[in-house]
């Protein structure tokens, strides 16, 4: 596992190195530490004519929260949580027209699942699973040292 604060990787055998984590870390930093698995996603494919269609009617602040969420979504490979509290704190929503505006957006785009009291999109879900293959393969690769290099190279 790694540690991730404000898009900063820390490796656990580094941070062991300190004395308490706790104490060298604010209140603030520890708030928004996560941590995260090596293998997910930093990227996804975003279609630019289906967002369009489905998000037409959205205001500019809606964009952003819908933007953070999918983000959030991706890169965690996770579904969101239901509550509102974690809903605003990951798109930073402070006033009462964000906090609305966050929860209006999880309704709609995130509904929550009755299997599992979680969020979910169903077109990130499909495109986490379509993506598994690519990242398990990567991983392989970069055990074996990255792809191999071709033995007839010219200069």
């Amino acid at each position: 596992m790694i540690f991730v604060m404000h898009g900063k990787s820390f490796c656990p055998k580094k941070i062991y190195k300190w004395s308490l984590l706790g104490q060298i870390l604010s209140a603030h930093c520890r708030h928004n530490l996560r941590i995260v698995n090596r293998c997910q996603m930093n990227f996804y494919k975003r279609y630019m004519g289906d967002y369009q269609r489905d998000t037409a009617d959205l205001t500019l602040i809606q964009h952003g929260v819908f933007t953070m969420l999918l983000d959030t979504y991706f890169s965690t490979e996770k579904p969101l949580a239901a509550d509102q509290e974690t809903l605003c704190r990951i798109c930073r929503a402070a006033s009462i027209v964000e906090r609305r505006s966050v929860m209006s957006v999880a309704d709609r785009f995130f509904p929550i699942s009755d299997s599992d009291g979680m969020r979910h999109n169903h077109r990130a879900d499909k495109e986490i699973e379509a993506a598994q293959p690519k990242i398990k393969a990567a991983r392989e690769n970069g055990a074996k040292g990255g792809r191999r290099k071709s033995l007839n190279k010219t200069q």
